[in-house]
């Protein structure tokens, strides 16, 4: 399952929208500034996979590509209609695995270079070892 595009027509706090975005294949990281629509797009695809999770009341058209098949799938009124339809079993076993964060990683207690934790914390530093520079700064 791999989302194409996301197109936000309406979502709190954009009252413009956001442009449509597409995904390329592989590992998207979606950066910016405060208020730039991160969290927003986030909500926006969890909301696509889980209706009613935590409803945002947004307005949104997105594509997807599902074994071999394109599927649209749009959100409103927090209902969510999926063309040609979705089964939503393999959907319903991977609903915890959307809630975790960014802070949730942080706090991960495998911070070793190897752990996934470890390397995304030291990207997300600009390549720093926080623990080594926190350090640093607490010393005299």
């Amino acid at each position: 399952m791999r989302i194409e595009t996301l197109h936000v027509q309406h979502a709190p706090g954009l009252p413009d929208g956001l442009a449509s975005l597409s995904f390329p294949s592989g590992l998207v990281i979606i950066h910016g500034p405060n208020g730039s629509g991160k969290t927003t797009v986030a909500r926006a695809i969890r909301e696509l996979l889980w209706p009613g999770l935590e409803p945002t009341g947004g307005r949104l058209e997105s594509r997807w590509r599902i074994d071999d098949r394109d599927h649209v799938a749009a959100l409103f009124a927090d209902r969510v209609d999926w063309s040609p339809a979705l089964q939503p079993s393999p959907l319903e076993a991977a609903a915890p695995l959307a809630r975790f964060g960014l802070r949730t990683l942080l706090q991960h207690d495998d911070t070793s270079d190897l752990g996934i934790a470890g390397t995304i914390r030291k990207e997300l530093a600009g390549g720093l070892d926080l623990d080594e520079a926190l350090e640093a700064f607490d010393s005299p």
